[in-house]
């Protein structure tokens, strides 16, 4: 086999073929660099984990290789273009071969990398959040003077970040009356609470006749008759301002008045959009000046869209958010009006 071999007709074409040369290598080994550098960096800020630097340590090894192998192929690339040799026309073929499949491997493996990172960002939110909440409960049980173990807490149930913060609210602001929309340990909780003070009231609803029944049990079992009602009220069309919604038959809260502190937690999210929304505008009327109304779930975008709402009709209400584990809202009655006038 004959090689080719360049002839040059003058120095300066050869010079300008030789600057030609090395500004196509230069250009792909700057390209091959910005790319490797961009993996690492993704990597290296990724994976915050215990291990994290093993895989950073890997992929800086590959890394390497990658610029390595980019700075080869770059001259064999630019020598195919610029020089038309033979026998580099040969090793530009292969090479670049091989650097399409390289690239391909990298593609890869930055997704598993991104992956990977995902999952160990995913697994450190969790224990995060798992010990948060343990160090919660820990704190309920001690506080707490139980006369039977409560209802497991977590999943469907409340988690203990809210439970906790509906026990301190009470503690603190000693309400009269409570109105809860959605019933469970929550309401054994806030019956307790209610039983330290030695007053107040606490009236719960819910729509669902098992979980009526479940929780009315509960609170007969811990001996909290006395504070604690809870209502079995089915969910009915309810209209105001045009629109209709499925919420609480409103006559079961007909003889309620001066309602210090409002629970959201029902009806559920799933039947309908914005399915409780209708609390504020229902029961506002009924909420003495200063009470608090508790939003659970406020991080779903249906209950962001409603404290927007709630925001804009009833604009002299306080808002403030509590990061729990689903996302807390407290809203106060008044608050702004009050401010305002002083």
């Amino acid at each position: 086999m004959r090689l080719m071999v360049p002839v040059f007709s003058s120095p300066r074409r050869a010079l300008k073929k030789f600057l030609l040369f090395i500004f196509a290598w230069l250009v792909l080994l700057s390209l091959e660099y910005d790319a490797a550098l961009r993996h690492y960096l993704h990597a290296k800020f990724c994976c915050v984990l215990q291990g994290g630097n093993k895989v950073v340590y890997a992929v800086g090894k590959r890394t390497l290789v990658l610029v390595a192998f980019g700075f080869l192929a770059g001259i064999t690339l630019a020598g195919w273009f610029v020089l038309r040799d033979g026998l580099v026309w040969i090793v530009g073929s292969l090479s670049s071969l091989l650097l399409g499949v390289g690239f391909m491997l990298y593609v890869r493996q930055a997704e598993e990398i991104s992956q990977l990172c995902a999952t160990q960002e995913d697994l450190r939110h969790s224990i995060e959040n798992y010990y948060r909440q343990l160090q919660v409960l820990l704190w309920l049980t001690s506080v707490l003077k139980v006369r039977l173990p409560l209802p497991p807490l977590g999943g469907f149930p409340i988690e203990p970040d809210l439970a906790a913060l509906l026990f301190r609210t009470v503690r603190e602001k000693k309400p009269r009356l409570i109105v809860e929309l959605g019933s469970g340990v929550s309401t054994v909780l806030i019956g307790y609470a209610l039983d330290e003070q030695g007053g107040g009231r606490l009236v719960s609803f819910d729509d669902n006749e098992w979980y009526w029944r479940e929780t009315e049990r509960d609170i007969r079992s811990h001996g909290l008759s006395d504070v604690v009602e809870v209502r079995l009220a089915p969910l009915k069309a309810v209209s105001f301002r045009g629109q209709t919604w499925l919420w609480y038959d409103r006559g079961a809260f007909s003889d309620l008045r001066n309602i210090d502190l409002l629970i959201i937690d029902g009806p559920p999210g799933g039947y309908q959009e914005l399915s409780r929304y209708p609390a504020l505008p229902v029961l506002y009327d009924s909420l003495t000046e200063g009470a608090l109304v508790i939003l659970d779930d406020s991080k779903r975008p249906d209950e962001r869209k409603m404290l927007d709402l709630w925001a804009s009709e009833f604009p002299n209400c306080a808002l403030e958010s509590v990061d729990t584990l689903n996302g807390a809202a407290i809203l106060k009655k008044g608050s702004l009006e009050r401010e305002r006038s002083r």
